[in-house]
């Protein structure tokens, strides 16, 4: 019997050749390594707008994360997407908690913390130590990592996972990061384990900046989308500041992990649209502080929109300047516009919310999305 081997070894594309030879029926999901994949995109990314059949409720159930998980599974590859960060670009607690179902919040004081600007923030409580904010993951887990930002207004509080509670400080006199871990080493078992977050101190914040929970004996892709809606390039290009917002959720990640960017609706919707050259340094900006830590990362230019401060040459202008980045510094694109065409062509076929929207897509669209997210994650 020959062996699935080519001329470089055993590959997928060796195996399949080497099971028709032998008569065995084929199999359409590809083989591919497992890993951690951080998507950071705005509200198109994080799923605004796709509920079931409308709106935003529960929509994180719809949305384009938990779509690429489900088309990961059926290709029969374990995925999770146990993962959430900040507010999600929404300014209230209870807004992202309609959002993301897995969320809950018990007390008072929760509330949205504005870190940086008016859009993007984290959910904090500074009044109450007996409140409860709670993660309650949709799978089995038995591993959670919190991941948070440390200022000197902040101050002290506790996590419970799977049984096991541990204490942190969120104070420092200068700006930095914090993280906590808690997983079988401290005795968890797998299993429907949920995180709960409380204040301990009588004085200053709390804030729940990003939490990722999954199951360690699971070979499978890990799904981390760090979407807020609103963001822009300048978001993440200036996120390594240690006083940024939107920095937390890639302390998670390490050589080897990917990091995908979907960014530029927000960049050139508004009637003041970021200057071109300075938008094109931002995408090299954050392309450079992925690969000079050897995170992967990967664009995905966006989807085409209908507002009326809008060109088809304005969209393709920033489209190019990302191109051109990807271009000098071997990252892979990829393009909504190639696969849905233009918004007019997108809307006929189902994939675009209400006429009133412009630019997001609905449950259906996100549908798609995931499988193209998937198609990346199993292509690469």
């Amino acid at each position: 019997m020959t062996r699935a081997s080519g001329s470089l070894g055993f590959s997928s594309r060796a195996a399949a050749r080497w099971a028709r030879r032998q008569g065995l029926p084929g199999l359409s999901a590809p083989l591919a390594r497992p890993r951690r994949i951080m998507l950071r995109g705005d509200s198109t990314g994080i799923g605004y707008m796709t509920a079931y059949p409308s709106g935003n409720a529960a929509a994180q159930r719809c949305g384009p994360s938990r779509r690429m998980r489900d088309a990961l599974i059926a290709a029969g590859c374990y995925a999770q997407d146990e993962f959430v960060a900040g507010s999600g670009g929404y300014t209230s607690a209870s807004g992202f908690m309609s959002f993301d179902p897995r969320i809950s919040m018990t007390g008072s004081g929760w509330g949205y913390w504005a870190v940086t600007t008016a859009v993007f923030g984290t959910i904090r409580n500074n009044t109450d130590t007996t409140s409860i904010w709670t993660f309650a993951p949709d799978t089995q887990c038995d591993s959670c990592i919190f991941t948070y930002a440390r200022d000197n207004s902040r101050s002290t509080g506790e996590i419970s996972f799977g049984g096991v509670t541990k204490a942190f400080n969120q104070y420092n006199a200068t700006a930095g990061f914090g993280s906590v871990t808690i997983g079988p080493a401290d005795g968890v078992a797998l299993g429907m384990n949920k995180a709960d977050i409380r204040r301990t101190a009588a004085s200053g914040n709390v804030s729940i900046d990003s939490i990722w929970c999954y199951n360690s004996r699971l070979p499978g892709f890990q799904i981390l989308n760090g979407s807020a809606s609103g963001m822009k390039a300048q978001n993440l290009a200036n996120s390594t500041a240690a006083s940024a917002s939107l920095y937390y959720p890639e302390q998670m990640l390490a050589a080897g992990d990917e990091c995908w960017w979907q960014i530029g609706v927000n960049d050139w919707k508004s009637s003041a649209p970021t200057d071109l050259a300075v938008f094109q340094g931002y995408v090299q900006a954050w392309v450079d502080q992925c690969q000079s830590r050897g995170i992967v990362p990967r664009i995905i230019l966006p989807i085409r929109s209908a507002l009326t401060d809008t060109t088809v040459e304005l969209m393709q202008a920033y489209d190019a300047a990302q191109i051109a980045v990807a271009q000098a510094k071997n990252v892979a694109v990829y393009s909504f516009g190639d696969r849905w065409g233009s918004y007019a062509e997108a809307s006929a076929r189902g994939l675009m919310a209400d006429a009133g929207d412009a630019f997001h897509a609905n449950w259906f669209g996100a549908q798609d999305q995931g499988q193209f997210y998937a198609q990346i994650a199993l292509s690469a």
